[in-house]
């Protein structure tokens, strides 16, 4: 399969080292899980992914999500709203840590909440990470990068 080039003018050229740059690669894509009960959240979360070179899955809810941790096993990471309806996203994972031996990939959680206890009970349940909301798109590479390697 052809490398994808990005959308330049007919006249330029991407640099020979454009694509090491980039945190997934065309050819084998990784899959991250997105859960945020918010559209407009979603689609800057796949935008932002998917032009990184990651393979997208949405899900709107922590019922959804846990649905897919479940039945998937081909995501390396999952980014995941702490404040969703039916199950948030702290009771997503301490119910995942509950039933089984926890999430085995990475998971970032967003938020606009920056309360101690919240965060604790993340870190307990399993998160590897907090990003606030708005979150800058180079942080979340960096952070999304790193935890993938």
């Amino acid at each position: 399969m052809a490398k994808q080039q990005p959308n330049l003018a007919p006249w330029l050229t991407p640099p020979p080292d454009f694509e090491s740059d980039l945190v997934g690669d065309a050819a084998q894509q990784r899959s991250v899980l997105v859960i945020d009960d918010s559209p407009m959240v979603r689609q800057q979360l796949r935008r932002l992914l998917v032009d990184a070179g990651f393979a997208v899955v949405e899900a709107v809810d922590g019922a959804e999500g846990k649905r897919l941790l479940e039945t998937r096993d081909d995501f390396v990471l999952v980014l995941c709203d702490v404040l969703m309806p039916r199950l948030d996203g702290v009771e997503m994972l301490e119910a995942i840590q509950a039933e089984a031996q926890g999430v085995s990939v990475p998971v970032i959680m967003l938020t606009t909440e920056g309360q101690p206890a919240l965060l604790k009970r993340a870190v307990r349940a399993g998160a590897r990470g907090w990003v606030m909301k708005p979150f800058r798109a180079e942080l979340l590479l960096r952070v999304a990068k790193r935890l993938v390697e």
